[in-house]
């Protein structure tokens, strides 16, 4: 019998700037994002970590700020460079205009066109760059255990300053026209 061990959905960002609404694309050039971990917080004192080792992890990146969108060192692509998981605000602009923006800018990832489904199986491996894709695991392994060994490769830090991006722009690996939800 196989184990159940769950599913995980890779979002691809880097393409997802090119469908934004207009309002949306208007205001996302040179915004940064703060990006805080309440979540892992509450998971470490839920497994009985102490207030120390909670606080250590915000020691050594203490409210991290990155651009809202950034340019793929690879590719020349730029992307969306947020998640409801961590990014707390967008920084410059009124707290309501930062809620509507992420609010925006979040539901790219629901776009079906975009994603990448895997049905974990024992010895399953997968490889995908976090520069341009999120990864949502979803729980639905319950009430089993599962055990992940991940390894995350040492990245450039994000950017959105063009001169630092290839000349090049590398095609779309997409094929086909997307239309707005609206138009369904």
């Amino acid at each position: 019998m196989v184990a159940i061990v769950g599913r995980s959905e890779m979002e691809v960002v880097a393409c997802h700037r090119k469908i934004l609404p207009q309002s949306a694309l208007g205001s996302t050039p040179g915004r940064v994002a703060r990006h805080d971990f309440p979540n892992f917080r509450s998971l470490m004192r839920h497994h009985g970590s102490t207030d120390a080792e909670i606080a250590e992890p915000e020691a050594t990146n203490p409210d991290p700020e990155h651009p809202v969108i950034c340019i793929h060192p690879g590719t020349g692509r730029r992307g969306i460079y947020v998640d409801d998981a961590f990014t707390q605000e967008i920084l410059g602009i009124s707290d309501n205009e930062s809620a509507e923006l992420l609010t925006i800018l979040y539901a790219q990832a629901a776009f079906p066109e975009y994603q990448v489904r895997l049905s974990w199986e024992p010895n399953s491996i997968a490889f995908w760059d976090d520069r341009a894709c999120q990864r949502c695991a979803a729980s639905d392994y319950r009430p089993n255990g599962r055990r992940v060994e991940r390894v995350t490769i040492v990245s450039d830090t994000p950017h959105d300053d063009a001169s630092q991006a290839p000349t090049d722009e590398a095609p779309s690996p997409f094929r086909g026209q997307l239309r707005a939800w609206s138009d369904i």
